[in-house]
């Protein structure tokens, strides 16, 4: 079958075993509909999962905090899991009554957790979080007084529903969080680092998550890859079942260095070097300026430096020569080589501890496949041959440093011990199997519990736009840019305008997607400078003062900061609140300036 492309819509569960991916829609049984919530069906069995311990709203929100105290070894995790989440819950209890206050004389919602005389909250979950209720999704941005909880009748709003059909019909796609900012403060001020309070909703991969923190459910927002056509893009928890039974060894660019050809790293002569990466090189390791200028240039660096643009779609010179690749390998859809190439990208192992971006860890899975590929053909599959190029003998000698210092714990990869892998992995086959659609639905079914008069018009952020920490917007007449409400244009708006001004929209010599990630990244950072909450915690800037605030490495800092797109996305990625992204940006662009 032909690849499906989807714009990153739809909840996606992937098989364990056959690694076959299976868009998630409402419960066939309608028996069990109102016993679970929608996201506990699993769309191969039409049951609830096994293995993974059912929760409403309120106990996943609970839970994943729980776990992410446990993992930070909060003081109030001291004595394990168990105390983690008695806290959690005392928490929501408290930023629901939170909310509430800021809605006098309206509904008031449901205190999560079941209390005890003494107020002390209990495991059981209120009656009305124990549904499936679909209702309208408002933008983080949209105040306490102002966010719609309950439909017409006063039955409280647990369910949201995806906006556009498209191919999967009408689906659920999250779980409602009204009282997530208040969450979200109580967080912060006790020194908690979580994604929980970060959005006005809570996502399938934290709900359906196992006491480690895994899941066989994945969101695809507009900005992921199709989910159906690759499978290196399936959930943790898939992904670690999985890596069990691959043939090959763990790798990441780093280790993988070697495999590569010479053309990988041959600095491109067009256009200036990315500042972030020369900045990486040259501060973190030590290499000298006009070495990491051209180190930068390399589509090696693309691939293993934070920051660099490892995802598909755009037409960076990596891309361009991994398309060279299958094109000179005759690995493409239909060619002869194709199956060949998917059996060793789907037999290679992720590398849990990678620093770089999940992007750059598919592409390396791409690239590093179609080199076992290349070996494989022997001489008539020599890519030096093929794609000729010859790398300058200090430019591999700086990536030789940079290797040693970020491969970690793995050794260069290797296929002495392993040999080539002869049978397709579970996950190549379960890949080429048709899309499963009979369990889509075009709308919602008539066993599905609907508010009053509701047709979804908004979705998830990613769909709204709306960043963390940014208040309200409004459009720029003069630009079309949006700026903080309450703001008069030429405050916010006008900052943007300057600082597009400043730099020309598109380079003769630059992608037009890396134009517009540059514009993208300049209107955050104007409406973060904006933003009181941001620019108080500037002051002191350096990479190492930022690290110890905010409790991370100093390489992940330098990754957020040299990390490009929408800065929610980048927190998600790095497990850090939006409002770190804010702070680390905004501060280490002062230190450029």
């Amino acid at each position: 079958m032909s690849e499906i492309i989807l714009k990153g819509k739809g909840v996606w569960f992937t098989h364990p075993v056959t690694g076959e991916k299976i868009p998630l829609s409402f419960p066939l049984n309608r028996d069990l509909s109102d016993k679970f919530n929608h996201f506990h069906f699993n769309p191969h069995t039409h049951m609830p999962f096994e293995g993974i311990q059912h929760r409403w709203g309120p106990e996943a929100i609970a839970h994943k905090t729980a776990l992410d105290m446990v993992k930070q070894n909060h003081p109030a995790a001291i004595g394990g899991y168990g105390n983690a989440l008695a806290f959690a819950r005392k928490q929501l209890n408290s930023a629901t009554r939170a909310f509430n206050a800021k809605r006098p004389g309206m509904r008031p919602v449901p205190i999560p957790f079941v209390e005890t005389n003494g107020g002390v909250p209990t495991p059981e979950v209120h009656a009305h979080y124990k549904a499936n209720h679909y209702g309208v999704y408002q933008v983080k941005a949209t105040p306490a007084d102002e966010r719609q909880t309950h439909d017409q009748r006063g039955r409280l709003i647990t369910m949201h529903a995806n906006n556009k059909t498209g191919k999967l019909g009408r689906h659920p796609e999250t779980m409602a969080f009204p009282q997530f900012y208040e969450y979200g403060r109580l967080m912060d001020a006790n020194g908690v680092r979580t994604v929980m309070g970060t959005q006005p909703h809570i996502e399938p991969q934290h709900i359906v998550m196992d006491d480690r923190g895994n899941s066989p459910l994945k969101r695809y927002s507009s900005f992921a890859r199709d989910p159906y056509g690759d499978s290196s893009s399936m959930g943790s928890h898939s992904r670690m079942e999985m890596d069990a039974s691959r043939h090959y060894p763990a790798a990441n660019p780093s280790s993988a260095m070697g495999m590569l050809p010479q053309r990988f790293f041959v600095p491109s002569t067009r256009g200036a070097p990315p500042a972030k990466i020369v900045r990486i090189l040259a501060d973190r390791f030590r290499l000298p300026e006009t070495l990491a200028a051209q180190m930068a240039r390399t589509p090696f660096a693309q691939l293993a430096v934070p920051g660099g643009r490892g995802s598909g779609g755009a037409k960076t010179q990596l891309n361009k020569l991994t398309t060279q690749m299958k094109d000179v390998l005759e690995a493409n859809h239909g060619q002869r080589n194709h199956d060949a190439f998917l059996r060793h990208r789907d037999h290679i192992k992720h590398d849990p501890h990678w620093h770089g971006s999940t992007d750059q860890m598919h592409k390396l899975r791409e690239i590093l496949g179609l080199a076992i590929l290349s070996q494989e053909l022997g001489p008539a599959g020599d890519l030096n041959r093929l794609m000729p190029g010859k790398a300058d003998e200090d430019i591999m000698r700086g990536w030789g440093q940079y290797a040693i210092q970020t491969r970690g714990e793995l050794q260069p990869f290797s296929l002495e011990e392993s040999g080539f892998a002869t049978e397709d992995h579970a996950s190549t086959a379960g890949s080429r199997e048709p899309m499963k659609t009979s369990h889509l639905h075009h709308d919602f079914p008539p066993h599905v519990s609907v508010a009053d008069g509701y047709v979804p018009t908004g979705g998830p952020p990613d769909e709204a736009g709306v960043e963390a920490g940014v208040r309200p917007l409004d459009v720029d007449p003069e630009l079309g840019l949006r700026e903080a409400a309450g703001l008069p244009f030429g405050v916010g708006a006008s900052e943007m305008a300057r600082e597009q001004r400043s730099a020309p929209l598109l380079r003769s010599d630059e992608d037009p997607m890396d134009a517009v990630m540059r514009v993208f990244e300049n209107v955050q950072l104007a409406e973060a400078r904006q933003n009181p909450l941001i620019t108080k915690d500037t002051e002191r800037h350096t990479v190492e003062h930022l690290a110890h605030t905010f409790g991370l490495e100093k390489r992940d800092v330098e990754g957020i900061n040299a990390t490009m797109g929408h800065w929610t996305h980048i927190a998600e990625g790095f497990q850090v609140k939006p409002h770190v992204v804010g702070v680390v940006k905004a501060a280490l662009s002062r230190r450029e300036e």
